[in-house]
């Protein structure tokens, strides 16, 4: 009589790990190797977290709109909310121009200031493992480095880095900055959590400040981008109305000096014209400083406030794995796959062993 699926004992199973010992040790060792290699070569990784609350959808218009109505300035503003929507912030801080921004920040890297670009390509450590596999194309790099024809071309490149035409190097440098900050959008709470992760704590402190001040300046921009325009063009317009009431003053003030003790009919129609060009161009210098003051007060609406609920700070403890945790896991996996396997080779052979009649 032959076992069934189900009539595998737990002592046959046990004998049968207990047959395969050198098996599962030496699985079980060669995890533990590669997870000490991956412990020892894994650097530390600290991590930096920034709270932040986007502009508000409310509007401060009707506020701001009663002290100027005091002034004597009328602003006709809606409550109407242009906000960038905080999903699309992610896709900001991965463009290309924020992060060629963001490589030129100085960050303090072994009492010395040198820009994010040149701490990510020489302080920044890979993984052993990642290393050992990417000896072939380190050596082909190099050979092709050592080259008469490149060398020169590639020192030039890497001198400057231009958003519209990026190297290989640069590429995948700003790429390792893209991968190194997160942000988490909690749409319940409005609140925005920017991670920065580093293997310098110092630095990730650092980049998580700039990146929360780049994203706070590129809202603001897009905000206020087209009441800026405005107050500009009403600026201009300003200075030249001033101009023309000056000229126009100036004019009338002459006239009348020239012609003053002049009661004849043409001199008091010609006074009259000068005087009248005279108030039409105060008129005109009038509304538009008005409107002047009207878009200043609209840019001043439309700058968003970004609320920082958490600053960055330098942290204290690592972020990834410790050393001894990830040789726990590698021991543990190395285990369980030996185990795994050992049954699952020798499955046939614990079916068709026979049951011991009673």
């Amino acid at each position: 009589m032959r076992k069934g699926i189900f009539d595998i004992y737990f002592v046959d199973i046990f004998r049968l790990f207990r047959k395969k010992w050198k098996t599962i040790g030496i699985t079980t060792l060669v995890f533990t190797v590669l997870g000490l290699l991956v412990a020892l070569g894994t650097p530390a990784e600290y991590t930096s977290q920034v709270k932040i609350v986007p502009e508000g959808l409310r509007s401060t218009a009707g506020n701001i709109s009663d002290l100027a109505a005091i002034a004597g300035v009328d602003v006709n503003m809606t409550n109407r909310s242009d906000a960038i929507s905080p999903m699309v912030y992610p896709d900001v801080i991965s463009s290309v121009p924020f992060l060629v921004h963001l490589s030129k920040v100085k960050v303090p890297v072994e009492q010395t200031n040198k820009t994010l670009y040149d701490y990510m390509t020489q302080d920044v450590k890979a993984p052993l493992l990642l290393m050992i596999a990417g000896l072939p194309l380190q050596a082909v790099a190099a050979v092709r480095s050592l080259l008469p024809s490149d060398s020169d071309t590639l020192k030039k490149l890497n001198q400057t880095i231009q958003a519209y035409n990026l190297t290989e190097i640069q590429e995948q440098t700003l790429l390792g900055i893209n991968q190194r900050i997160t942000i988490d959008v909690d749409k319940k709470k409005r609140i925005l959590t920017v991670s920065v992760s580093m293997q310098d704590p110092k630095v990730c402190a650092v980049v998580a400040d700039s990146v929360v001040s780049f994203l706070n300046d590129f809202i603001i921009q897009y905000r206020t981008e087209k009441a800026k325009r405005d107050y500009q063009f009403t600026a201009g317009l300003v200075e030249k109305a001033k101009q023309d009431y000056y000229t126009a003053q100036a004019r009338y003030a002459h006239y009348s000096d020239a012609n003053n003790n002049e009661i004849k009919s043409s001199v008091t129609i010609e006074r009259d014209r000068l005087f009248s060009e005279q108030q039409l161009a105060f008129s005109v210098y009038s509304n538009l400083a008005q409107q002047l003051e009207t878009a200043k007060i609209r840019v001043q609406e439309q700058t968003p406030c970004i609320s920082m609920i958490e600053p960055a700070r330098i942290p204290v403890y690592k972020s990834n794995l410790s050393k001894l945790t990830l040789l726990g896991i590698s021991v543990l996996l190395g285990v369980f796959v030996s185990l795994i396997s050992v049954f699952f080779s020798n499955y046939k052979s614990l079916v068709k062993t026979p049951i011991q009649s009673e």
